[in-house]
């Protein structure tokens, strides 16, 4: 027969308390990770939603400078200025919540953002 082969602690590999030291500090790093991006991603919203009513802002002036001054009665009214286009009704932090249009002063303000 051959040579009686032994177990040392000379051979290559990873113990189990090394490879659970590498899970939890990949963890970690995971769990920081995703924090960061979803703070990027309502920060992301947020100013979509500035920059949207700010949109809308622009689209409520034309109105005004068509019609003599006059305030457009609601929302829709100054669809036509912003292309037609009805995504600009909706904030894009939660679709669910639509921009609340005041008719005594133009102003469009959204729920959830609101621009400086």
């Amino acid at each position: 027969m051959g040579a009686k082969r032994t177990c040392s602690y000379d051979e290559a590999g990873w113990t189990l308390l090394e490879v659970m030291a590498v899970v939890m500090i990949l963890g970690i790093l995971v769990g920081i990770a995703v924090g960061s991006f979803q703070v990027s991603a309502d920060r992301s919203k947020r100013v979509t939603c500035e920059a949207d009513q700010r949109i809308l802002a622009s689209a409520v002036v034309a109105y005004q400078q068509e019609h003599a001054g006059s305030l457009p009665p609601d929302i829709a009214a100054i669809r036509p200025y912003v292309g037609g286009r009805t995504a600009y009704d909706v904030c894009p932090g939660d679709p669910s919540v639509a921009y609340v249009y005041e008719a005594t002063n133009g102003r469009i303000t959204c729920p959830l953002h609101t621009t400086r």
